[in-house]
């Protein structure tokens, strides 16, 4: 998801939970600005809670992709690699993930990549996209807390007692302690199996990918999801005239085609939801498996369909 894209959702949260707020005088991509005169207004909990806002967008593509993992340092890490393919100034780091029983805690840190300062809205508003990204994966009695000199009495910014709207935030708000609980049976991965053709292993393995796209599956990771031995899938691959990085590879393009016809997302955010390590990576795999770029791709699907590379009707 591109910064003015998450601009654009946070402007219109921002008009519709503060209509008496002037917010013609502000640049359009200045969400700093646009916080700063949030919290001004309605105080620091209110900038925790336009990060919030992205659970309207949990339903987006990318927003999906993130989701597919039953695992919070998972998302959180989905989250950082989604940071880097938008060469995000502002970068977040998990420092710690700590389990006990069904709760888990994690240690964030929002930092510059320039080494300069953070101002303390952008830091509360990416805490509450956060707490946002939970909520929408399914956790439960999450508390989100900054640190103070007193470690026994951390600041909550979200949860069951957070705290008063008029209390002074600490001086350190770039780091996060975000507890929650765990459900205690996360769903299973239910593989779908090609009833035309039940002994075809790459339909079996293609489908297995598509409910995750952005895990880094490996052999063995796939053959036991699928209930055989690596050596017993390499074979039955083989035996089909393919092998398992060719249908890891054309799974990921068929998506990719998907998502180039049917949104507007940028090719960097589509090269993300379906899984390649960056966007070079994508565009040379999906070259040599579709002898097109995809850009052309889109233009061409543009061109056949009556609808804009870009995603609207023309």
């Amino acid at each position: 998801m591109t910064s003015q894209a998450l601009t654009a959702v946070v402007r219109s949260a921002a008009a519709a939970r503060f209509p008496s707020l002037d917010l013609d005088g502000l640049d359009r991509f200045d969400k700093v600005s646009l916080l700063e005169a949030v919290a001004e207004a309605a105080g620091w909990p209110a900038v925790v809670a336009l990060g919030r806002e992205l659970r309207a967008l949990e339903q987006q593509p990318v927003i999906r992709a993130l989701l597919q993992t039953p695992e919070p340092e998972a998302i959180v890490e989905r989250w950082l690699r989604l940071e880097r393919f938008g060469h995000s100034r502002n970068r977040t780091e998990l420092l710690a993930c700590e389990r006990s029983g069904e709760l888990v805690r994690l240690t964030l840190r929002h930092v510059a990549v320039d080494g300069g300062a953070i101002v303390a809205v952008n830091d509360l508003f990416v805490w509450g996209l956060f707490v946002a990204l939970m909520e929408s994966a399914g956790f439960e009695d999450i508390e989100a807390a900054l640190p103070t000199a007193d470690a026994a009495a951390p600041f909550v910014v979200h949860g069951p007692s957070p705290a008063p709207r008029d209390a002074a935030l600490p001086s350190d708000t770039h780091t996060l302690a975000l507890q929650l609980r765990a459900p205690a049976q996360p769903l299973p991965i239910e593989v779908a199996n090609d009833e035309s053709a039940p002994d075809a292993a790459h339909a079996r393995l293609a489908a297995l990918l598509r409910r995750d796209l952005l895990a880094s599956w490996t052999v063995q990771d796939a053959a036991r999801a699928l209930g055989m031995s690596a050596r017993s899938l390499q074979r039955a691959l083989q035996g089909e005239g393919t092998r398992f990085s060719k249908v890891v590879h054309q799974t990921r393009v068929d998506a990719a085609q998907t998502l180039l016809t049917s949104t507007p997302l940028e090719l960097s955010e589509i090269a993300f939801c379906v899984g390649f390590a960056d966007q070079a990576h994508f565009a040379r795999t999906f070259r040599s498996l579709c002898d097109v770029p995809p850009s052309a791709y889109r233009e061409v699907a543009a061109a056949t369909t009556g609808v804009e590379a870009r995603g609207g009707p023309r």
